[in-house]
């Protein structure tokens, strides 16, 4: 599921704290991180059990952590997978309600006054500017 989650990572005695969240699922989670120490603790590619990293997962500003392993980088994007699946069940259970209150947030009433002098504005202006093209 897609969201957008503030998040950091824990690698190495390093902390990468400008990470986001983009994608999760039950499993893991996928995060952009644009810190500048991204690219001396993790090469690209997909990473074989044996020798993918093993991190931290924090979401900020909850404290809850998970234990995770690095299975794929990409530019800006992580790929984890959560170790310690009883951390990663809270994080999960965490994150589906985040993305359940976005989902559920009210729609803004379209006032349709409004939109419909917006519409003749904008046909208006769509009309000038295809007639001298077109006659």
């Amino acid at each position: 599921m897609d969201i957008d989650q503030p998040a950091a990572l824990h690698i190495q005695d390093h902390t990468l704290s400008v990470c986001q969240i983009l994608n999760f699922s039950s499993g893991g989670v996928y995060l952009k991180s644009t810190d500048n120490g991204l690219n001396d603790l993790l090469s690209e590619g997909y990473f074989a059990e044996e020798t993918c990293q093993h991190a931290v997962l924090k979401l900020t500003p909850k404290e809850l952590k998970a234990e995770v392993s690095v299975v794929y980088r990409h530019g800006e994007g992580i790929g984890l997978y959560f170790s310690n699946k009883e951390q990663g069940q809270k994080i999960f259970s965490y994150l589906k309600a985040q993305f359940q209150m976005s989902v559920d947030a009210p729609l803004v009433r379209f006032d349709s006054a409004i939109g419909s002098s917006l519409m003749q504005q904008m046909e208006g202006m769509l009309l000038d500017y295809l007639h001298p093209r077109f006659h």
